[in-house]
């Protein structure tokens, strides 16, 4: 009716069927660059030779072959564009699709590969927020995507009302560009400064601005490096009400930001802003259940793709349908909403440091309270630049050391949009140019792997087949000029068997060596890169690593061998024919001189700006990527925003300025190869006259032959240099190459301490304590500290939390503890061994980290479990059972059953299921979880919090959360502050003590969370008194 702004009766959906975006349009423009180099930069140099020399290349069918796979890529993807915009929903328009509209996904789901919504009825009130709950996979993030016209509606009727404008979609893995903060915001659209500031703050990103070296101006880096997750999802909730839409969907922002900013966000974002000023409607997903019956006009319930209960939530707590749903008295959440509302004034301009903010000096509690983890440098406060970091998403999300640097990139309007400012990013590295190397040293690295005893062989090759070539048309021509004879038979016949000898030798052995080196550079510059340092990723745009895996390594592989065997062909040929010629006509050898310093002249005069050009071409290539990855990662938002045609104009230019020096390129050589013409038709012109006028003192066959071979290099002399200026540019590959296979690599992965390790008993660690002493660290090394003297003790087999404010340093003891950084001072011992004296490849063997984001690869749930094959199906399955994960993942998965890249076609909890599943198979004695069940349900927090009970009950567990009720039964509580180690000790005995930090967080979690965890605490506590006074019996 008039009071709902969303309907839904009867509605069926699936996903659509779609073809790999990613990987199929990277392959279409790494083919189609292919296409365009074959063509124009060999098809075009070696079509002379073909007419006049006869020696067919293997081009045409190549690019036939590369135009027939990019033509069959198009279709499909022109096709995916129709059937999205046939689901898109605008206005009021109501969806009623035929039956015949109907689209069966077969990549988005598990077992039959299918994930659908069925039968949903439901009615969203307008100017309301609606609370959507449900266990992992009930299809909650489905709904929203749903509702955006992202999933296919197959049966039923779906009204939408979204307004005029745009949808506000925040998404559950936040999104961020790389650009400033404010373009991460604000976008292509017009800026409105007061609107803008009033969004800041709301968002609790008011004082991150403050202390950011540019303020908003300041680049928060690649796929959100420099960012913690809770820093990305208030950009991405910042962004989605700078919009003024008049519907907000919502899946689960408050999972990735602690109790405390979780409140500040509620009240100022989404009560304030959202409910009140912009009087839009709201659609919540979120495990804050807390929340429901302050904030909920209208509680969903769902599970297994269906709506099981709607209603007040009152209602439904009456009726049990909403467990942990406690209604705080009214009182206490007054007091609570006063207690932040009197905080934020002073905050916004000093203290809300929200996610990554380092901190001043604590001068309150407030103060410690809103700071937020996860950024580096510029999050420093004003003050002491004290370091603190902690649970972000994620451990390399997760610093107060610096990582949010300025860049060049600035922003001279406050108005100007992301894409308005792409073009002034700063200029490609010398890394990403390939000017980092010594002069030579590309040419010796590519010669050390062809082999050089090899590359000694195939010039031998070369050698023979150019002389026996010679020698078999010079006999040739005087057996026709005086006749048969046997010997000049024989000889002709040996010299034509040697003839093709040498070209079989030679074409085998060039064919066998260019890949035999490409190979061997791609296997060195792969194991550089992945064992590079942390540094490196936090700052090398994914962009530039793409493309010297994608287009240079193709360049390797394909255009720089073709291009190099013409090159030595051409150079056999030239040479072979100066050769005669001089031995036929000696007179001609006077203007060889002149015209080889003209040829000098004009290819060195080439071969700087068509090298420059060349790097430029493929240092604009990895932005392309770059940009191309984050706009797929964000479709459903850039969607829901109405921002297509920005992006697609921005991705144009992005193109236009990589296609520029190609085409100037391209023009350098055209502008060689005309006076090269020129200076080939001298020398021609010169031995065809001397010839002419010396016939009676020549020898009339060698003469001939001189005449056939000169006539010969009036393309291929010109084309030879062409080639030969073309292999110095592709020959920038192989210096982008040596550059990356040179990059700071992580300390050695096997050293002699490894060695002195005893593992007769089993595996090491044996027992898993853990020592922190004075433990220093920073992220690199002009930054500040993060850590600061860190000092606590984990006794083996015991359970630790470790708890603080987001921004507290609690994730960077993870980041120590794998030594993804080095430690500045201090040290860290695993049962009395200093880890840094350990091998890599030892010291993460030892140790499982379970993150709140699962990584899994494209494959299946074996090969995500079991990368290696070393446990059998009865153990991977046995580890499924107990996570329970068959059940959360539809009841018919399989080890066979497909994941998509990154657990696409998994929901967010699944994906942690098998995560702990994959951690279970290890049998790790050190196991540490890094915010593992912020963003999922209680149920199956619940789940997992069981199994880490009971099938790691010998290891050592340290647990970094944010939810204090799944840690709160410890052994010991470490609570982090502003890097350090504030407190420890046991829950109960740090409750009790009123003015200790970790009473202060177990306040912020609401009167009624807050007592029934001091019962729990005290509970634990007095179980562990009975227990240890039984095992003292004993």
């Amino acid at each position: 009716g008039g009071e709902d702004a969303i309907v839904l009766e009867g509605v069926d959906a699936s996903w659509e069927e779609q073809p790999a975006a990613a990987s199929g349009v990277v392959q279409l423009k790494k083919t189609s660059e292919a296409k365009v180099e074959k063509e124009g930069d060999v098809d075009d140099t070696v079509g002379a030779e073909r007419v006049t020399a006869g020696h067919d290349e293997p081009v045409t069918t190549d690019d036939i072959l590369v135009s027939t796979a990019s033509a069959a890529e198009i279709p499909s993807h022109a096709e995916l564009q129709q059937l999205h915009a046939s689901t898109e929903v605008e206005g009021n328009a109501a969806l009623n699709p035929t039956p015949s509209d109907a689209v069966v996904s077969t990549g988005s789901g598990l077992a039959s590969d299918v994930f659908a919504l069925r039968n949903i009825n439901m009615r969203m009130p307008r100017g309301k927020l609606t609370f959507v709950l449900g266990e992992v996979g009930s299809g909650k993030s489905s709904l929203l995507q749903l509702l955006l016209g992202e999933m296919r509606a197959n049966r039923g009727h779906m009204a939408v009302d979204r307004g005029a404008g745009p949808v506000g979609y925040v998404p559950q893995g936040a999104w961020v560009l790389n650009a400033t903060l404010r373009e991460n915001v604000v976008l292509s659209r017009p800026f409105d400064a007061e609107w803008y500031n009033r969004v800041v703050a709301a968002c609790a990103l008011e004082a991150d601005l403050a202390n950011l070296p540019k303020g908003d101006e300041t680049e928060i880096g690649e796929r959100g490096v420099t960012v913690s997750g809770g820093q990305k999802a208030r950009i991405s909730m910042a962004r989605a009400l700078y919009g003024k839409p008049s519907l907000f969907l919502l899946d689960d922002p408050l999972s990735a930001v602690d109790a405390h900013v979780s409140r500040h966000l509620v009240d100022f974002a989404i009560s304030g802003l959202m409910l009140t000023t912009l009087r839009a409607t709201v659609v919540l997903v979120s495990h804050q259940l807390q929340f429901t019956h302050e904030l909920a006009a209208s509680v969903v319930l769902m599970e297994a793709g269906r709506v099981v209960a709607q209603g007040d939530a009152n209602e439904l707590a009456s009726m049990g349908s909403l467990p942990h749903a406690d209604k705080p008295d009214d009182d206490a959440q007054d007091a609570a909403q006063n207690e932040v509302r009197d905080k934020v004034p002073d905050e916004a301009q000093a203290t809300l440091v929200a996610e990554g903010g380092n901190a001043s000096q604590k001068t309150s509690e407030t103060q410690d309270a809103t700071n937020e983890e996860g950024a580096e440098p510029g999050f420093k406060a004003g003050h002491q630049a004290q370091g603190g970091t902690g649970g972000g998403r994620a451990p390399h999300n997760d610093s107060a050391d610096g990582k949010l640097v300025a860049t060049s990139s600035t922003t001279a309007e406050r108005g100007k949009s992301v894409f308005e400012s792409a073009a002034s990013k700063g200029q490609p590295s010398a890394r990403e140019m390939g000017l980092s190397n010594a002069k030579g040293e590309a040419r010796r690295f590519y010669g050390r792997s062809m082999g050089y005893v090899w590359l000694a062989l195939l010039l031998g090759f070369i050698f023979g087949l150019a002389c026996s070539r010679a020698l078999a048309d010079f006999m040739l021509g005087r057996w026709i000029s005086e006749g048969t004879s046997d010997a000049d038979a024989l000889t002709y016949t040996v010299l034509i068997v040697a003839t093709g000898v040498f070209g079989l030798l030679q074409a085998c052995t060039f064919a066998q060596r260019t890949i035999a080196a490409s190979t061997r550079i791609h296997s060195t510059v792969l194991s550089a890169v992945l064992h590079a340092p942390k540094a490196f990723f936090d700052t090398t745009p994914l962009g530039i690593v793409l493309a010297v895996f994608s287009k240079d390594q193709d360049t390797l592989d394909d255009l720089f061998p073709i291009t190099l065997v013409s090159l030595l062909k051409c150079a056999t040929l030239v040479s072979t024919a100066l050769v005669v010629s001089a031995i036929a006509v000696p007179v001609a050898l006077a203007v060889l001189p002149v015209v080889g310093y003209f040829f000098y002249r004009l290819t060195a005069t080439f071969n700087k700006p068509a090298a420059q050009l060349m790097r430029l071409d493929k240092a604009t290539t990895g932005p392309i990527f770059s940009f191309y990855s984050e706009t797929l990662a964000g479709l459903p938002s850039i969607r829901a925003l109405g921002l297509q045609h920005e992006f697609d104009t921005s991705l144009i230019e992005r193109l236009a300025t990589n296609h520029r020096a190609h085409f100037f390129w391209a023009s350098c050589n055209r502008w060689l190869a005309v006076r090269l013409d020129l200076l080939t038709a001298v020398v021609v012109l010169t031995v065809a006259v001397c010839a002419l006028l010396l016939r009676e003192e020549l020898d009339t066959t060698l003469s001939a032959l001189a005449l056939v071979y000169i006539l010969q290099i009036t393309s291929m002399f010109q084309w030879g240099f062409r080639v030969y200026s073309e292999c110095r540019t592709l020959f920038v590959s192989v210096e982008r190459a040596l550059t990356y296979s040179r990059i700071e690599q992580e300390p050695a992965h096997n050293t002699p301490a490894d060695l002195s390790i005893d593992t007769s008993a089993g595996a090491w660690p044996p027992v898993g304590h853990i020592v922190f002493t004075n433990v220093e660290m920073r992220y690199r090394p002009a930054l500040p500290l993060v850590l600061h003297g860190v000092s606590f003790s984990i006794a083996g087999g015991s359970k630790t939390a470790v708890v603080g404010r987001t921004g507290a340093g609690k994730s960077s003891l993870s980041v120590a503890l794998f030594r993804l950084v080095e430690l500045a001072a201090g040290s860290i011992t695993i049962d009395g061994v200093d880890i840094s004296s350990l091998g890599l490849a030892m010291l993460r063997r030892a140790m499982t980290i379970i993150q709140q984001d699962a990584m899994l690869f494209a494959g299946t749930i074996r090969s995500n479990l079991d990368p290696i094959g070393t446990h059998s199906d009865e153990a991977l399955d046995a580890a499924l059972r107990t996570v329970d994960f068959v059940r959360h993942a539809g009841g018919e998965a399989t080890l066979d059953t497909n994941v998509a890249e990154g657990g696409a076609n998994l929901s967010a909890g699944t994906r942690q299921l098998l995560g702990v599943a994959g951690a279970l198979l290890r049998h790790s004695r050190i196991v540490m979880l890094d915010e593992a069940t912020a963003s999922i349900d209680f149920t199956t927090d619940a789940t997992i919090q069981r199994v880490v009970r009971k099938s790691f009950d010998a290891a050592t567990i340290l647990t970094i959360a944010h939810r204090l009720d799944t840690v709160i039964d410890y052994d010991d509580v470490i609570v982090m502050s502003h890097g350090v180690a504030a407190e420890c000790g046991a829950p109960a005995q740090l409750l009790r003590n009123e003015g200790s930090l970790f009473s202060a967080l177990v306040r912020d979690t609401g009167t009624q969370s807050a007592k029934s965890l001091r019962e729990s605490a005290m509970a634990s506590e007095r179980v562990r008194s009975v227990k240890a006074a039984a095992s003292a019996q004993r």
